[in-house]
Protein backbone atom coordinates (compact mmCIF):
# COMPACT_ATOMS: atom_id res chain seq x y z
CA UNK A 1 0.00 0.00 0.00
CA UNK A 2 1.57 3.28 -1.10
CA UNK A 3 -0.40 5.54 1.23
CA UNK A 4 -0.07 5.26 4.99
CA UNK A 5 -3.16 4.84 7.14
CA UNK A 6 -2.34 8.03 9.08
CA UNK A 7 -2.28 10.03 5.82
CA UNK A 8 -5.66 8.61 4.86
CA UNK A 9 -7.16 9.35 8.26
CA UNK A 10 -5.88 12.93 8.14
CA UNK A 11 -7.41 13.42 4.69
CA UNK A 12 -10.76 11.98 5.83
CA UNK A 13 -10.61 13.87 9.15
CA UNK A 14 -10.71 10.68 11.19
CA UNK A 15 -9.25 10.59 14.69
CA UNK A 16 -6.02 8.55 14.55
CA UNK A 17 -7.18 6.59 17.62
CA UNK A 18 -10.35 5.45 15.83
CA UNK A 19 -9.44 2.10 14.26
CA UNK A 20 -12.90 0.69 13.59
CA UNK A 21 -12.75 1.54 9.87
CA UNK A 22 -9.08 0.85 9.17
CA UNK A 23 -9.84 -2.19 7.00
CA UNK A 24 -12.31 -0.15 4.94
CA UNK A 25 -9.74 2.62 4.52
CA UNK A 26 -7.15 0.07 3.37
CA UNK A 27 -9.67 -1.25 0.85
CA UNK A 28 -10.22 2.30 -0.44
CA UNK A 29 -6.44 2.81 -0.65
CA UNK A 30 -6.00 -0.36 -2.68
CA UNK A 31 -8.86 0.64 -5.00
CA UNK A 32 -7.45 4.17 -5.42
CA UNK A 33 -4.04 2.76 -6.32
CA UNK A 34 -5.63 0.47 -8.90
CA UNK A 35 -7.75 3.34 -10.27
CA UNK A 36 -4.67 5.53 -10.72
CA UNK A 37 -2.73 2.70 -12.38
CA UNK A 38 -5.63 1.98 -14.72
CA UNK A 39 -6.17 5.64 -15.62
CA UNK A 40 -2.47 6.27 -16.22
CA UNK A 41 -1.94 3.07 -18.23
CA UNK A 42 1.24 2.50 -16.25
CA UNK A 43 2.39 0.96 -13.00
CA UNK A 44 3.27 3.15 -10.05
CA UNK A 45 6.04 2.46 -7.54
CA UNK A 46 7.04 3.91 -4.19
CA UNK A 47 10.79 4.13 -4.65
CA UNK A 48 12.31 2.49 -7.70
CA UNK A 49 10.99 1.52 -11.13
CA UNK A 50 12.17 -1.94 -12.22
CA UNK A 51 14.19 -2.10 -15.43
CA UNK A 52 11.56 -4.49 -16.78
CA UNK A 53 8.92 -1.72 -16.65
CA UNK A 54 10.09 1.12 -18.92
CA UNK A 55 6.75 2.95 -18.55
CA UNK A 56 6.67 2.64 -14.75
CA UNK A 57 6.43 5.75 -12.63
CA UNK A 58 7.61 6.68 -9.15
CA UNK A 59 4.68 8.05 -7.18
CA UNK A 60 4.87 11.81 -6.81
CA UNK A 61 3.11 14.00 -4.26
CA UNK A 62 0.42 15.00 -6.75
CA UNK A 63 -0.41 11.36 -7.49
CA UNK A 64 -0.62 10.68 -3.76
CA UNK A 65 -2.90 13.69 -3.38
CA UNK A 66 -5.12 12.40 -6.20
CA UNK A 67 -5.36 9.03 -4.44
CA UNK A 68 -6.25 10.76 -1.17
CA UNK A 69 -8.93 12.80 -2.97
CA UNK A 70 -10.48 9.60 -4.31
CA UNK A 71 -10.39 7.92 -0.92
CA UNK A 72 -12.01 10.84 0.88
CA UNK A 73 -14.62 11.07 -1.88
CA UNK A 74 -15.48 7.39 -1.49
CA UNK A 75 -15.46 7.69 2.31
CA UNK A 76 -17.93 10.59 2.23
CA UNK A 77 -20.10 9.10 -0.56
CA UNK A 78 -20.40 5.44 0.41
CA UNK A 79 -23.61 4.66 -1.40
CA UNK A 80 -24.99 5.40 -4.84
CA UNK A 81 -28.43 5.69 -3.22
CA UNK A 82 -28.62 8.46 -0.68
CA UNK A 83 -30.83 11.21 0.68
CA UNK A 84 -27.99 13.59 -0.08
CA UNK A 85 -26.69 14.88 -3.38
CA UNK A 86 -24.23 12.50 -5.01
CA UNK A 87 -21.05 13.82 -6.55
CA UNK A 88 -18.76 12.46 -9.22
CA UNK A 89 -15.06 11.80 -8.84
CA UNK A 90 -13.40 15.11 -7.99
CA UNK A 91 -12.06 16.98 -11.01
CA UNK A 92 -8.87 17.51 -9.03
CA UNK A 93 -8.14 13.81 -9.58
CA UNK A 94 -7.87 14.28 -13.34
CA UNK A 95 -6.00 17.57 -12.95
CA UNK A 96 -3.43 15.97 -10.65
CA UNK A 97 -2.73 12.80 -12.65
CA UNK A 98 -3.56 13.78 -16.22
CA UNK A 99 -0.06 14.86 -17.16
CA UNK A 100 1.31 11.42 -16.20
CA UNK A 101 -1.11 9.49 -18.40
CA UNK A 102 0.58 7.20 -20.92
CA UNK A 103 -0.99 6.76 -24.34
CA UNK A 104 0.42 3.67 -26.05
Amino acid sequence: MILKIDQIKAQCRIDPEFTHEDELLKLYADAAEKRVTSYLNRNIYEAEVPETDPDGLIVSSDIKLAMLALISHWYENRSSVSDYEQTEVPMSFYFLVGSYRFSP
